[in-house]
């Protein structure tokens, strides 16, 4: 069970990763859930800062409310990813008229919205509850989110698949997820 203050400091990660970035949405997240600087996930697995070395034989070191923060930290930086993409789009034109105005990327945009819109309204009733994810839930959100963040590549055209760009901060959040989660089905969000 979160209690309502975790729960505030967990959904504030969202914000701080959009307004700032992946980096910092992960220190808050690190913050707001006491959790040391190399945490590991139920497989073991854990992303290491630069001049880290790896260990063998992590444990599942997530302390309470980790799942969900994290939850809110990516859809923090898929908001981000969606602004990337409507900015770019603003930029663009096609025959004259603005790509955002074109209606098959209005659709692609309203289509994103509605997705990162569900995972927050599922997080804010469980918020309201005061109940944590369960692990199935907590892997539906993570693909939620991780196919609404390539739905926001596509938009970005061949420039949001660079690994310096967009697309390698995509890369990570995805990564984020793979190791920390319990059962995440990597053929469910890496098919297609």
């Amino acid at each position: 069970m979160v209690t309502v203050v975790a729960a505030v400091a967990l959904a504030d990660c969202r914000a701080i990763a959009r307004r700032d970035g992946l980096d910092a949405g992960w220190q808050a997240l690190v913050t707001a859930t006491g959790a040391g600087e190399l945490l590991f996930g139920p497989g073991g697995h854990g992303l290491c800062p630069p001049g880290w070395q790896p260990q063998r034989g992590g444990t599942d070191s997530r302390p309470a409310g980790w799942v969900l923060g994290l939850t809110w930290l990516r859809l923090g930086v898929s908001q981000w990813l969606l602004d990337q993409a409507r900015t770019y789009l603003a930029g663009r034109t096609s025959g004259g008229v603005p790509l955002i105005q074109q209606q098959l990327v209005q659709g692609s945009l309203a289509e994103a919205v509605t997705e990162q819109q569900g995972v927050v309204a599922v997080l804010d009733a469980l918020e309201s509850a005061g109940d944590e994810l369960s692990p199935s839930l907590a892997a539906h959100l993570h693909r939620q989110i991780t196919d609404t963040d390539r739905m926001s590549l596509r938009l970005l055209g061949a420039g949001g698949f660079l690994s310096d760009g967009p697309g390698g901060i995509a890369h990570l959040s995805e990564l984020l997820a793979d190791a920390h989660l319990d059962g995440v089905d990597h053929d469910d969000h890496r098919s297609g």
